[in-house]
């Protein structure tokens, strides 16, 4: 057949489509280069079918099985692909700037070439995905699972990233500028040397993560786990570590001046070798400043905390 009369077919309805499709399951749809831009193809079947170069802007692709599908250079713009199945679906150089993608699955994909600038990825699957380099400034990605995927050198900045799963994810040379991480999480995650810089981290699972170096200057870290994370470095000055949980925790070296350590859970193997701390606020708001005026001797810190 050729690709006139797949899209002829294809332009009769998805119920049409779909029935010839499962009539002849042998075979793979050639739509490259077809315009499809602005058509209802909501729950289409188009596994295996060549849409390279296809014009897709603004189509209605909710929940379509886009198994193996070859996307290579597609026009995506503006399409609303929520709970579509890419799996093994071929994205190379595809654009799908303002494109709708939440609980897409994009698991295992190479989004390298992809442009995902302005889209909406609530709750995608992204398990290890390719996304390295990719500019997702201001992307919304809560709930997402991005489990052990490469965000290395990717734009995150005032990113929602909220609720999401970064678990084991490489974010080495990510920029995280402004990002909300709250709830999210980051066990073994790789954050050594960012800028988390008045980050929203509340309530986020670090724990094994390594963010040694790391800027967490003014960051809410309230009610997050941090057990068994490397903060060897971290600049914790003026953070809210109210109600977080650091047990077996390095913390050498780290900065702690004008954090807040209201009911912190830290124990014997909690690590406070050479923190710099010149003093510490027992409440939120910076109320009841320790020592009330001056500033801790060296090593007053380490021994405080540890008695109490």
């Amino acid at each position: 057949m050729t690709n006139e009369r797949y899209l002829a077919m294809l332009k009769q309805g998805v119920e049409v489509w779909n029935k010839w499709l499962q009539e002849n399951p042998t075979v793979k749809p050639n739509l490259s280069r077809a315009d499809l831009s602005g058509q209802s193809l909501r729950r289409a079947n188009l596994s295996g079918a060549d849409l390279r170069r296809a014009n897709l802007s603004g189509a209605d692709l909710r929940r379509a099985d886009l198994r193996e599908v070859n996307l290579t250079e597609a026009n995506l713009t503006e399409a609303d692909l929520s709970g579509a199945d890419f799996s093994g679906a071929k994205l190379r150089w595809a654009d799908l700037s303002g494109a709708k993608l939440s609980g897409a699955n994009l698991s295992g994909q190479n989004l390298r070439r992809a442009d995902l600038s302005g889209q909406i990825l609530r709750r995608a699957d992204l398990r290890e995905a390719d996304l390295s380099g990719q500019n997702l400034r201001r992307a919304n990605l809560s709930g997402a699972n991005l489990s052990g995927a490469n965000l290395s050198g990717t734009d995150l900045s005032w990113t929602d990233l909220s609720g999401t799963d970064l678990s084991w994810t490489d974010l080495s040379r990510a920029n995280l500028s402004g990002v909300d991480l709250s709830g999210a999480n980051l066990n073994g995650a790789n954050l050594s040397g960012k800028n988390l810089r008045s980050a929203d981290l509340i309530r986020a699972d670090l724990s094994g993560a390594n963010l040694s170096g790391a800027d967490l200057t003014r960051a809410d870290l309230s009610g997050a786990n941090l057990s068994g994370a490397n903060l060897s470095g971290a600049d914790l000055g003026k953070a809210d570590l109210t109600r977080i949980q650091a047990l077996g925790t390095n913390f050498t070296a780290a900065i702690f001046t004008g954090a807040c350590i209201e009911d912190w859970n830290i124990n014997s193997t909690t690590n406070l070798t050479n923190v710099i701390c010149n003093y510490i606020y027992l409440y939120q708001n910076q109320t009841q400043r320790l020592p009330s005026s001056g500033n801790f001797k060296s090593g007053e810190f380490s021994k405080l905390v540890y008695k109490s």
